[in-house]
């Protein structure tokens, strides 16, 4: 085969098609390495960005002119801005006022050099609070060295700062404290060096304190050899030393343990020595470790002075005086280290090769592990934020590191990485030390010191120490923070005090004042008071005082004076007998009140009676001897009881103490004998045996249970009586028990509302009922009589058996209750005789009154009267029967109201005065115009009372007068009146042996067949308990064929006065029978057809129902006036039907339709319940037609009009 050009093989381009196509692969293999050094790069940029946002310390870079280019999350959160708050403003702009100087005058300076180092700043957040940091930054520039920017980071540094402020108060209220205090003072370190030398000690030794700090002259400043002082012993804890350099002149103190109190004569001192009296305790601090020693020390030569004068001892007062460059690392869960700042490499001495990849964990001391691990382990929860401080081993050795660590996390939420920033606080551990050294110091000064010590402001309390407190008798709480005026007895004292005190500060640089104080009990004490300002060129920084109490001191000076004025007032005007006799028996000296016991005149007609022997007083001469063996043998003889002789011979008991007088050597100089009277005593000790035994007597012969208990209820003793009603064999049974023990729980619950203990404190007798248990266990009821003896400090408990008392007065409830349910039976069996007799008697005088009204003669006319008055006696009869049956079972209410009393008895006197003219007698009313005219009262029975008394009067008066008075009677209560109402007659009079019968009911004075007035003898019965049931008296008095004379006194409450009521209008001349339907409800057949008629006759139209349904039916459909409703009704009585009108099931426009209720019943409550249910008016059975025909023109006359 033949080779053409296209099949032709070319070598060359062979070759470029591989080198074409290796190229091709080394190009996608250079792609997925970019694309993977992409990723790479994109992920560092991402951890890098949480490093710096996440990181705990606030960071932030500025342009040139001081201008924010950036900052942190932290940052923004530690201050509180958003992002956009931030970049653009000035660093300034976020610093206080007074700092913004500052920066102006350290940012240049920082352009300059580079480096910036614990710079402190004031920023404001945007709350407004502050917080002060310290920054640390660096400048970067660009290769020429052109200005780029600043990085900076910052660490709150606040709580540095309270500790160094708080230390330095600390040091300059300790140096005032001891400095200012009067009382002389010095302190020692560990060495025996001296670090305090108050100008007090400096006064007393002559030493100053640039003489002496910083040496151990203390040792020989107040000796005149070298030797150890008291707290040299106490630092070194040599108390055995202390009986060789102070014997019998030291002791511990009570108030703090390892604290001495010694004193010695100072021959060097003053012209002529002094006594002192010194004090020294060790100041530790809280972990018990010694700082030093404190000794105070005060003048006692006054008080040994006093001492010797006084012939007592006082206590000293013992003085006791105590006393950036930050770190930045990253670690992985595991505690690895993934990177190290400069800083960390510095400071550990360690390359970032030596430390990378490396556990943190064994730089910490051991003792900071397992804290560390926790700090470490607390990252995983939210917020993923620990702060700690650890120990760790530098290139310097232990340091303090404070470390803000925080947690990066993964995608899943787990920890992948722990950014820590921490910074060395070895120097502020170590303030934090000094200042609780110093602390100590000061607390042990405040703790120890035997006086009060103090600081004021402004003198107002800001510190006190307990012995202030202890002083005053306020709690800290109490002082601190109140003006010292609330100790100060009157403004006076306190306006001086506070004169003189800055006035001698001003002068001396100290004040010394004496004054007094008034404790919280109220109590005044006298005080030293010395005050010190903690400034000298400030003094509203604040003064230090101490206050030393005097009170006990000036009372024993005032005591050494005036002692031998209190004993010879004592000696001649005590109460008691006093003597001074020699050891040969001669009396010596007696006071008035020893001659008059003993029958003698004078003191010294008892001395020269018994000038000789004293022994001759004694009714028993064996006595002296008696009592002088006894003082021999214990040096005071007390309450010696033996019987004295008197002038006259009698003998009388006495009790007599003697006691030895001793001179300076122990020798007795003298006897002083001390003699009361207890002849009387003696007398009343007889009665109170023969009283026990009497009392003993009763109590274990009583009938009634006797238990006597203490406080606590335990029972002391029984009597036999309390074991023989509770079952027990023996008193002796009860005594082992409580008395809660036989009490039933459930009286215990009861009786637990009663305090009988307060109650039978003062004197008070409890007597209630409760169950006891016997000793088989059941229980019986008993009265309890508790009354508390006052003088044995028990409760005398009387009980008896009142299981029969209480059968019976279950017996009379039983009976009580038959009763009640009796009564009730025959107020039901009243109301339903009242309805059946109303009924037809309602049928039968509205059939007469009808009758009436048609042509009858004159003779009918009567025939009819008659009929009809026989009807309303028996209505009457029937009102009075239900009123005393009301009466007796105490359902009558009353039913105040105002009314108009001239009125009423006015309308009274019209009502009987047709009755007077028939009867030719003359009537009368005689009322006092002092009463008011307007009362309050239930007016419907006082008129009840009046109109009985009056028509009482009227039927047995046949001539001569009635008359009605009311006259008004004093009272002491203003807004009461009380009215006295008579009803005086010249009728036939009453017996005075029948007068006590008249308020009986059924009485009547004229009895049997040939009786002349009629009448069922209930009206003055029902009277007497209405005028009762108003708070009133009756009375009467009667002479026969002379008259009678009732008096009723009612109290009433005083009304408003009222203006004159317009007189009603008269009624439209058209009538209104013309114009109004009226509904009569009734199922009486005689009844509705009476009414009915009535009204018809009278022009009225008129529908009717025979019950409570058909009315509600008839209403829906005709129109209707006024209702008149009876209200015992077959289907639906008028109760019912009124309610449902009301509630407008007969129609919306006839709910409030007039309803006149009827009624047979005429029980109480009967008017309220039908008012109640709805009815405007209500009328009784039987009718009178005239009075229900007026009732219907008053209720629709407005209507017709």
């Amino acid at each position: 085969m033949v080779a053409t050009p296209e099949n032709a093989r070319h070598p060359e381009r062979d070759m470029l098609e591989r080198e074409l196509e290796d190229a091709r692969k080394r190009i996608a293999e250079l792609e997925e390495e970019l694309a993977a050094s992409r990723e790479h790069a994109r992920l560092e940029i991402e951890r890098l960005e949480r490093l710096y946002h996440k990181a705990p310390m606030g960071y932030q870079s500025l342009d040139e002119q001081g201008n924010f280019l950036d900052v942190n999350q932290t940052w923004l959160d530690l201050l509180g801005y958003a992002r956009d708050e931030v970049l653009g403003r000035n660093f300034s702009e976020f610093l206080l006022p007074e700092w913004r100087d500052h920066f102006q005058e350290n940012f240049p300076r920082f352009k300059a050099v580079g480096e910036i180092l614990g710079v402190e700043f004031e920023l404001v957040r945007k709350d407004g609070s502050h917080i002060l940091v310290a920054f640390n930054g660096r400048i970067s520039r660009s290769s020429d060295g052109e200005f780029r920017q600043t990085h900076c980071l910052f660490q709150d540094i606040s709580e540095r700062k309270k500790y160094e402020d708080a230390l330095r108060a600390s040091e300059a209220t300790l140096h005032a404290v001891v400095n200012g205090s009067p009382i002389p003072t010095f302190v020692i370190d560990q060495n025996h060096t001296i670090i305090y030398w108050n100008k007090a000690i400096e006064k007393l030794s002559g030493l100053s304190a640039q003489e002496t700090i910083g040496t151990s002259r203390h040792r020989t400043a107040l000796y005149d050899q070298d030797r150890p002082c008291l707290c040299d012993l106490v630092l070194d804890g040599k108390r055995d030393e202390l009986d060789v350099w102070y014997p019998d002149r030291w002791a511990p103190s009570p108030l703090l343990p390892d604290c001495y109190t010694a004193t010695g004569f100072f021959p060097t001192l003053g012209n002529e020595g002094a006594w002192l009296s010194f004090t020294a305790a060790p100041i530790v601090d809280v972990n018990d470790r010694i700082l030093g020693a404190v000794e105070m020390l005060e003048d006692i030569t006054e008080q040994q002075a006093a001492e010797a004068d006084l012939r007592e001892s006082e206590e000293r007062y013992r003085l006791l005086v105590e006393n950036q460059n930050d770190l930045v690392v990253k670690v992985d869960s595991e505690g690895r280290f993934l990177f190290v700042s400069p800083s960390y490499c510095e400071m550990f001495g360690k390359s970032p090769d030596e430390l990378l990849g490396r556990q943190f964990m064994p730089l910490v001391h051991e003792d900071d592990r397992e804290s560390t691990a926790e700090a470490m382990k607390a990252l995983s929860e939210p917020p993923h934020v620990a702060y700690l401080t650890q120990r760790a081993m530098t290139r310097s050795g232990w340091r303090w590191l404070a470390w803000s660590d925080k947690a990066v996390l993964d995608e899943d939420g787990n920890v992948a990485a722990i950014v820590g920033v921490g910074r060395d606080i070895t120097a502020q551990k170590q303030t934090e030390e000094a200042l609780r050294d110093r602390e100590a110091v000061l607390h042990g000064i405040f703790r120890a010191a035997p006086v009060g010590i103090g600081v004021v402001i402004d003198r107002v309390f800001t510190q006190v120490n307990d012995r202030m407190c202890e002083m005053t008798g306020y709690l800290r709480d109490e002082l601190t923070g109140q003006s010292s005026r609330m100790l100060y007895p009157t403004e006076e004292d306190y306006s001086y005090v506070g004169e003189e005190k800055y006035r001698q500060i001003l002068v001396n640089g100290t004040g010394t004042v004496e004054t007094r104080w008034r404790r919280k009990n109220g109590a005044v004490i006298d005080i030293l008071l010395s005050s010190t300002p903690l400034d000298p060129e400030k003094l509203e920084a604040g003064v230090m005082f101490t206050a030393l109490d005097i009170t006990d001191r000036n009372k024993a000076l005032e005591a050494l004076r005036r002692s031998e004025e209190r004993y010879r007032l004592l000696y001649e005007n005590a109460p008691i007998g006093i003597v001074q006799t020699s050891l040969d028996g001669r009396y010596l000296n007696v006071n008035s009140h020893l001659a008059v016991m003993h029958g003698y005149d004078s003191p010294e007609e008892l001395l020269r009676a018994v000038t000789s022997i004293a022994g001759q007083i004694y009714a028993e001469p064996s006595d002296r001897g008696r009592l002088l063996a006894l003082l021999a043998r214990y040096d005071e003889v007390r309450n010696f009881e033996c019987r004295h002789r008197k002038k006259n011979g009698e003998t009388f008991w006495v009790s007599t103490s003697l006691r030895a007088s001793r001179d300076a050597a122990g020798n007795i100089e003298h006897l002083d004998g001390f003699t009361i009277d207890i002849n009387e005593r003696k007398e009343i000790e007889h009665k109170l045996r023969d009283s026990e035994v009497k009392f003993r007597n009763f109590f274990e012969h009583a009938g009634e249970g006797i238990i006597l208990s203490d406080s606590s209820s335990n029972i002391l003793d029984a009597n036999p009586a309390a074991a023989e009603i509770l079952g027990y064999d023996s008193p002796d049974d009860l005594a082992q028990m409580n008395v809660t023990e036989i009490v039933h729980p459930d009286d215990l619950q009861k009786c637990a509302r009663v305090n009988i203990q307060e109650e039978t404190r003062h004197g008070g007798v409890v007597t209630l009922e409760r169950r006891y248990r016997r000793a088989d266990g059941t229980y019986l009821p008993v009265e309890v009589t508790i009354k508390f003896l006052q003088g044995a400090d028990m409760h005398h408990i009387i009980f008896r058996n009142i299981t029969e008392r209480k059968e019976a007065e279950a017996t009379l409830v039983q009976a009580k209750e038959a009763a009640e349910a009796a009564n009730r039976t025959k107020s039901e069996f009243l109301a339903n005789m009242s309805h059946e007799i109303r009924t037809p008697l309602n049928g039968m005088l509205g059939m007469l009154q009808l009758m009436r009204t048609t042509g009858l003669d004159a003779e009918q006319q009567d025939y009819v009267g008659m009929a009809i008055q026989a009807c309303k006696r028996l209505t009457r009869l029937l009102g009075d029967i239900l009123d005393l049956s009301r009466v007796e079972a105490g359902k009558i209410q009353l039913h105040p109201e105002v009314f108009d009393l001239p009125d009423l008895l006015h309308q009274n006197k019209e009502l009987f005065q047709p009755l007077a003219d028939q009867s030719g007698v003359t009537l009368e009313l005689l009322m006092d115009p002092t009463i008011p005219r307007f009362l309050i009262g239930d007016s419907a029975r006082l008129l009840q009372v009046i109109n009985n008394l009056l028509g009482n009067s009227m039927k047995f008066t046949h001539a001569g007068t009635v008359t009605v008075e009311a006259w008004r009677l004093p009272t002491e209560d203003a807004q009461k009146v009380s009215v006295l109402f008579s009803v005086a007659d010249t009728g036939i009079g009453i017996p005075a042996d029948r007068l006590d019968e008249l308020f009986q009911p059924f009485t009547q004075l004229n009895t049997g067949a040939t009786r002349e007035y009629q009448g069922a003898g209930l009206g003055l019965s029902i009277c007497k308990r209405l005028v009762d049931l108003m708070g009133g008296t009756i009375s009467v008095e009667s002479e026969p064929d002379r008259g009678s004379t009732f008096r009723v006194r009612i109290d009433f409450e005083r009304a408003e006065e009222r203006a004159e009521q317009p007189e009603p209008a008269e009624p439209s001349s058209e009538s209104a029978e013309t114009c109004c339907r009226i509904l009569v409800v009734e199922d009486d057949l005689v009844s509705r057809f009476t009414i009915q008629t009535v009204l018809e006759k009278h022009g009225y139209e008129v529908s009717v129902a025979g019950n409570g349904r058909q009315a509600l039916e008839l209403l829906k459909s005709e129109p209707v006036a006024v209702v008149i409703m009876d209200i015992q009704m077959p289907v639906m009585d008028g109760v019912e039907a009124t309610q449902a009108i009301r509630d407008g099931e007969a129609g919306p426009d006839r709910a409030d339709i007039p309803i006149i209720a009827l009624t047979a019943h005429a029980m109480s409550g009967d008017r309220e319940t039908l008012l109640q249910a709805g009815a405007n008016e209500y009328v009784s059975k039987p009718v009178n037609l005239n009075e229900l025909l007026e009732l219907v023109r008053n209720t629709l006359g407005p209507r017709s009009q």
